[in-house]
């Protein structure tokens, strides 16, 4: 693939770097997990393999050779040549066709997955981009114009007909909201982090005020800290609800960092991060809600299985 038009922040991502945390390795990966998981189930590809993810603009790109697409996400056009494809569906594109994910008034993050998966050189397991990391070719910045992508081995035409022309099932797609309660795992209660705190948390409605890949900040009537918020750094990730002294939370995203000094709220659950991430809703109406360990578990779970369940009548397609 070439890149003809880069967007404005369009990386390569998979599902992160895990398991070097302890080296202060952020994970990194895809800010809405479940959108480039069943992006690439539609294509034939495993869940974690490396696709195009962009943030508020799209991109547009000339192929080189036959292959299977898909586009998930919040507030994108798939356009093949001069045709609109439905986002969370499959489509064959042919050798020399332009492909676009093109934004629309509610953009948040988009992706773009292709059959055999985005090539780029792997960096301690992962392809995903980290800006901040300063290392080498495309794991430390976004695709700029004429960029040449390599994609994995593609299929033949009897399986490419096989892969083409899948919809994800309706109530399979998130229902991106304008009003999200975010369901999060609550710290145990301490001198920073009171059970008050826990409890007038849920019940106030939140504004997003800052994002990034990092952090999204959120603004709502101030909780009631006494003295500082400030604690010994402790490991954090994606999800993890930070108190700052202002009385204010954060949210940290993928590319958070692997240590915090800020006493936590809680966490949010893997199921609902990536909402939180698509949300683009103005004024913002964020709230908050206890859930446990095992409902945490058991919705993400629900929803890998629900995609690995997934079969296609290639008569019907």
């Amino acid at each position: 693939m070439k890149v003809i038009e880069p967007g404005f922040a369009t990386t390569v991502q998979d599902l992160g770097r895990r398991r070097y945390q302890r080296f202060g390795v952020p994970v990194a990966g895809a800010m809405d997990a479940y959108a480039l998981m069943a992006a690439n189930h539609l294509v034939g590809n495993p869940f974690g393999a490396a696709v195009l993810e962009t943030a508020l603009a799209g991109f547009k790109l000339w192929m080189d050779q036959d292959c299977v697409i898909a586009g998930a996400g919040r507030g994108f056009e798939l356009i093949v040549e001069e045709m609109k494809i439905p986002l969370w569906k499959s489509v064959l594109v042919k050798s020399g066709q332009t492909v676009q994910l093109h934004e629309t008034d509610e953009s948040g993050w988009g992706y773009l997955a292709v059959s055999g998966g985005i090539q780029v050189p792997p960096l301690l397991g992962s392809r995903s981009t980290y800006l901040p990391g300063g290392w080498e070719g495309f794991s430390s910045r976004t695709l700029q114009e004429n960029d040449e992508l390599s994609t994995g081995g593609q299929f033949g035409t009897s399986t490419f007909l096989g892969l083409a022309g899948r919809n994800l099932p309706e109530e399979m797609i998130p229902g991106y909201e304008n009003l999200i309660t975010e369901r999060f795992i609550p710290t145990n209660t301490n001198d920073v982090i009171t059970a008050t705190i826990l409890e007038q948390f849920q019940t106030v409605t939140y504004r997003i005020d800052q994002t990034s890949r990092m952090a999204y900040r959120l603004t709502g009537e101030p909780l009631p800290v006494s003295g500082t918020t400030d604690i010994l750094s402790e490991g954090v990730g994606a999800g993890v609800i930070q108190l700052l002294g202002s009385g204010q939370p954060l949210v940290l995203m993928r590319d958070a960092q692997t240590t915090g000094g800020y006493a936590k709220l809680g966490t949010v659950i893997t199921a609902d991060v990536g909402m939180l991430a698509q949300y683009v809703g103005e004024p913002s109406q964020i709230r908050f809600s206890v859930t446990t360990v095992e409902d945490a578990q058991s919705h993400w779970r629900k929803r890998v299985n629900n995609l690995l369940s997934l079969t296609w009548d290639e008569s019907e397609i």
